[in-house]
């Protein structure tokens, strides 16, 4: 993944570049909403923004406008353990 290699050549981690953004919009317990995570991914430079809009609806499983840390952890650095459908598809509550 682009995203993950683009960390790894810079030394960073996702909640790095994410935190900026997300101290602007506002502190939401264990999400970022969109807007953030687009504007914070878009920075990295690696992604178109076609790219990063897909991606963050790819992440964003409730279909509220947030991403939930926990996801994109799993997404970013154990792929094979993320399941894109939306909590709805499983059958789960949100």
């Amino acid at each position: 993944m682009a995203v993950r290699k683009q960390l790894e050549k810079t030394g960073r981690k996702i909640d790095q570049v994410l935190n900026a953004q997300k101290a602007n919009a506002g502190d939401f317990a264990g999400q970022i909403d969109q807007r953030s995570f687009k504007l914070g991914t878009f920075s990295l430079g690696c992604l178109t923004q076609v790219q990063v809009n897909n991606l963050a609806k790819y992440l964003d499983r409730r279909n509220c406008g947030f991403i939930q840390f926990k996801d994109l952890d799993t997404a970013l650095y154990r792929p094979d353990e993320y399941a894109p459908k939306t909590i709805s598809e499983m059958g789960l509550k949100k």
